[in-house]
C-alpha cells in the first residue's frame, strides 16, 4: 500500500497481480484498478507526484502516470529486472531514476523513462559492502534518497540486528 495525492489517494498490490485504487475520503468505493502490467503477486507501489511504480514477483517494474484514464495509457514503461522483487523506489534530483531490490539479495538502478538499466550491483553486493563494513552482511534492507544531499544510501544488515549505511553511487 502506498498513497498519493497528498495522502487521499491508495494504491494497493493484490495476489492476484491487481493493483487498486481507492478514494481515501470514501474507501466503499473502488475508483479503479490496473490488471494487466503483472503477472505474479505484487510486492510493492510507491508513489511520487502523480507517477506509480509497481513491482512484482513476476520480475517486472512497471511506472504508470496515474492521471491518464486508463491503464493503457498510463503505463509509461516496463522494467524486467528478472527475479522477484522485494522494494523499490524513486530517487535522482528529478526522481528519474528508480531503485530495484530483489528477493535474491540484489540492487540495480534505472532510468524509468528509457526503461535503462544504469548499474547493476551484481549478486555479490553483500561480499563487496561486508569487505567495505568489516561487518557481515546478510540482506538488503531498502533504500533512501536523501534530496539534500543528492545522495542515495542503501540499508543492509545481519542476522544479529546490526545494521550499515551505504552510499550507492548510482550514476545518474
Amino acid at each position: 500500500v502506498d498513497l498519493g495525492y497528498d495522502g487521499l489517494l491508495s494504491a494497493t498490490g493484490g495476489t492476484k497481480a491487481n493493483i487498486y485504487f481507492h478514494d481515501l475520503r470514501n474507501t466503499a468505493i473502488l475508483l479503479g484498478a490496473y490488471k494487466d502490467a503483472h503477472t505474479e503477486e505484487i510486492t510493492r507501489v510507491r508513489f511520487h507526484s502523480h507517477s506509480l511504480l509497481s513491482a512484482s514477483e513476476d520480475g517486472l517494474v512497471a511506472l504508470f502516470d496515474t492521471t491518464q484514464p486508463n491503464e493503457e495509457l498510463a503505463t509509461k514503461s516496463v522494467l524486467n529486472i528478472g527475479t522477484p522483487l522485494r522494494q523499490i523506489g524513486f530517487f535522482g534530483p528529478n526522481f528519474e531514476g528508480v531503485f530495484c531490490l530483489t528477493g535474491s539479495e540484489t540492487l540495480s538502478v534505472w532510468h524509468h523513462d528509457s526503461a535503462q538499466r544504469i548499474c547493476d550491483f551484481g549478486s555479490d553486493i553483500r561480499t563487496t559492502l561486508s569487505q567495505l563494513s568489516g561487518q557481515t552482511i546478510h540482506y538488503l534492507v531498502d533504500c533512501h534518497w536523501d534530496s539534500t544531499h543528492n545522495r542515495l544510501y542503501l540499508l543492509a544488515g545481519d542476522h544479529s540486528g546490526c545494521g550499515s549505511v551505504f552510499l550507492v553511487e548510482a550514476g545518474l
